[in-house]
């Protein structure tokens, strides 16, 4: 009988370690990160920051509706693998933070 309780309490700690791991996996997959930037004179958004982070935007086309100087906000989640919204954002909407580290 002893025995029985030991390999059951093996298996409900083994299980609940499961279960907070992948409550803790989709909980990080789905937190959005905001980010801000400045189109430069070649209508490229390359450097976003974040209030603790900088991340490379790379050479994406996607930027045809922003000119020159327009200020953009990016929403990634996934861990920075998908972007969730991009739109154009004036200046002081902009925390102060990151306005500092854009201009």
């Amino acid at each position: 009988m002893g025995k029985l309780k030991f390999i059951i309490g093996g298996f409900s700690v083994i299980a609940l370690i499961g279960i907070v791991y992948l409550i803790g996996s989709a909980t990080n997959l789905n937190a959005e990160e905001v980010y801000y930037g400045k189109v430069d004179e070649k209508r490229k958004l390359t450097t976003i920051y974040s209030e603790d982070d900088q991340h490379d935007f790379g050479n994406t086309d996607n930027n045809k509706e922003f000119k020159s100087g327009d200020f953009v906000k990016v929403v990634y989640t996934d861990n920075k693998g998908v972007i969730v919204e991009t739109k154009k954002v004036q200046e002081n909407d902009i925390p102060k933070e990151i306005r500092n580290k854009i201009n």
